[in-house]
């Protein structure tokens, strides 16, 4: 099950990998949870890559899911924001893991804010059509399946 940033639970238990989600669009989150629920992931969502990271300290982040239909400022700072603490050496824990993808989607008719998000980082830039096709398989791959090798 999925949670906003701002009702993070605090178990004792095993969790299980965590796909980020920044995005103000709550109306596609219930596919996203669906999906990553099915590859044993827990989505975790908000408008707030800052939130986002608080909520998740010390997770296993699988992979980070950038909606570029927020207001541009937003998702460039969390596009910031993510990098630095998803990438390694920076902010990373060392443990040899490979470094969470960060993928952005957004509308195909805007082809400047897709070229941007590249340009500023995203392992992969998908339009919204795009994503949402391959959600299932995104996830089940922690994002490697939208990286080109």
């Amino acid at each position: 099950m999925a949670e906003s940033c701002e009702s993070g639970a605090n178990g004792a238990e095993a969790r299980p990998p965590v796909a980020l989600v920044l995005t103000g669009n709550l109306f596609f989150i219930p596919r996203i949870e669906s999906a990553a629920a099915r590859s044993g992931m827990e989505a975790i969502y908000g408008n707030s890559a800052a939130g986002l990271l608080k909520s998740t300290a010390g997770r296993d982040v699988a992979l980070a899911l950038i909606d570029l239909e927020l207001d541009e400022p937003a998702w460039v700072e969390g596009l910031s924001l993510l990098s630095a603490a998803l990438k390694p050496g920076a902010g990373a824990d060392g443990d040899g893991a490979a470094p969470a993808p960060l993928i952005a989607y957004g509308p195909h008719g805007d082809a400047e804010t897709l070229r941007k998000a590249r340009s500023l980082g995203c392992d992969a830039v998908l339009t919204k059509r795009d994503f949402s096709q391959r959600l299932p398989e995104l996830l089940r791959t922690r994002g490697r399946a939208a990286i080109a090798p």
